[in-house]
């Protein structure tokens, strides 16, 4: 009997390493391709835009040029 408790625990051991092993991959590659994509998006940002707060506490901006590059 004492034999096939050590067994039974040193299967749920191997199994729940396997189980961190697997989600730990998984997790790896999900970022992994995550930031392939970030990578093919382009950058945009806005050049020569003017902003201020005005009187009423609203961020206000002004004029510019919107541009992105791949």
């Amino acid at each position: 009997m004492l034999r096939r408790g050590r067994g039974l625990f040193a299967g749920i051991a191997v199994g729940l390493v396997a189980l961190a092993i697997i989600s730990a991959s998984r997790h790896h590659r999900h970022h992994h391709r995550q930031a392939e994509s970030y990578e093919r998006e382009p950058q945009c940002e806005w050049h020569g835009r003017t902003c201020f707060d005005n009187q009423y506490g609203d961020h206000v901006c002004q004029g510019g040029e919107y541009s992105c590059r791949p």
